[in-house]
């Protein structure tokens, strides 16, 4: 089921990364930026599949690290609004095709966008993943909406529940470097996940997903210290109203695969909407 709900929440201007960086580390734009990134009165939007749709955990520690580091903005009329728009089973050709209605709905400052795994799961084509994809980041940008795609997080394959073995075997990490050229490319940052369980877990011992694919709260909250610091938490604020330049694309390539057409989400399998 497709779900769109927003969470008010007080946040100070945050300085966002300009550039896709290598796994682990933070775009250059991001570690040379002398101020945080987000701005007062952003919209920040999880987009994408039932990762995205089940992103409540992410929601409350991104918002208890802004109460944290920026208490002056956790109230009063600076406050930003932190939404998921998910739709459990989506790829993202789906994504493109209702991404016009949730841009009017939300109207998103910073969008994370989430998908890959069931694209690699369910071992679509990847000529189905790539034109939506640079679609749904160029539709952002056109509408000046500071991007971030989220990488496909890696499968437990011992916890996979009967139907879903063919996850065990999903190329998350190959899908993942893949969305990382396209989000170079298109203009967008990149969010590496893989990167940041690693680093959270060196040895491999914790587990992060309560089936093998959907995460846990602890799993979402490695998620929101990566994303932290892609963003660069910790940064002194940009004082209100600071023009925040988008991140330039690096190519105009694929630029042919546009989805125009406004039918419902894409499906590829119900059961992957838990």
């Amino acid at each position: 089921m497709s779900s769109m709900r927003v969470t008010a929440v007080a946040v100070l201007s945050l300085a966002w990364a300009l550039t896709a960086a290598p796994a682990g580390e933070p775009p250059k734009a991001a570690a040379d930026a002398e101020t945080c990134l987000l701005r007062p009165k952003d919209v920040v939007l999880f987009f994408g599949n039932s990762i995205a749709d089940c992103a409540q955990p992410a929601m409350k520690c991104l918002e208890e690290d802004l109460k944290k580091q920026y208490p002056a903005l956790v109230q009063g009329g600076e406050a930003i609004k932190l939404a998921r728009a998910g739709s459990g089973g989506e790829i993202a050709e789906g994504g493109a095709k209702r991404l016009t209605k949730v841009i009017e709905t939300y109207k998103p400052t910073v969008c994370i966008v989430i998908y890959g795994t069931n694209e690699a799961g369910w071992q679509i084509e990847k000529t189905r993943f790539e034109p939506p994809m640079r679609a749904i980041l160029r539709q952002l940008r056109e509408a000046k909406v500071l991007t971030v795609v989220m990488g496909p997080p890696p499968v437990s394959s011992k916890l996979l529940a009967k139907g879903w073995e063919r996850f065990a075997k999903a190329r998350m990490a190959e899908t993942g470097e893949m969305a990382r050229k396209i989000a170079a490319e298109e203009g967008a940052l990149y969010l590496d996940v893989f990167a940041a369980f690693k680093e959270a877990d060196p040895k491999g011992e914790k587990e992060f997903t309560r089936d093998g694919v959907h995460l846990t709260d602890e799993g979402y909250r490695v998620v929101v210290d990566a994303l932290g610091k892609l963003l660069g938490f910790g940064k002194p604020l940009a004082e209100a109203g600071t023009p925040r330049p988008l991140p330039t694309p690096a190519s105009d390539k694929g630029r042919e695969g546009a989805v125009k057409d406004p039918a419902a989400p894409a499906k590829v399998d119900t059961q992957t909407a838990k």
